[in-house]
């Protein structure tokens, strides 16, 4: 079980640091060119 949890929390790790990153990239993106940046946000969501 312990085991299970573990991995469980690195993968949430991981992923929580891919979103960090993605929201550092967004925020350069948004800086650089905002009309980019809203067009893939609104594309995304």
């Amino acid at each position: 079980m312990r085991l299970t949890y573990d991995r469980t929390r690195t993968s949430r790790s991981t992923a929580e640091r891919l979103t960090a990153r993605l929201r550092d990239l967004v925020g350069v993106l948004a800086g650089a060119s905002p009309r980019t940046t809203v067009a893939e946000l609104g594309a995304g969501a």
